[in-house]
């Protein structure tokens, strides 16, 4: 399917299925919200660990499992 994104950005991803955005990089951290399945995050590239990556989702920042984006 074409890409709903008007961002050419390298850093934008899609998520491949609901998704919880977290306060740190564990299951176990505090869920901030949940990012719908084909949202567009962009990366921050502030970080990853434990399989888990620095995303920004309108404008709110955190952790989102990185095998879960496109």
């Amino acid at each position: 399917p074409p890409a709903t994104s008007t961002t050419a950005s390298t850093n934008a991803r899609v998520t491949l299925a609901p998704l919880m955005l977290r306060s740190a990089p564990a299951m176990e951290a505090e869920p901030i919200l949940v990012i719908p399945h084909g949202a567009v995050v962009t990366l921050t590239r502030e970080g990853a660990e434990n399989g888990y990556v620095t995303v920004d989702y309108g404008g709110v920042r955190g952790w989102a499992y990185a095998d879960l984006l496109g």
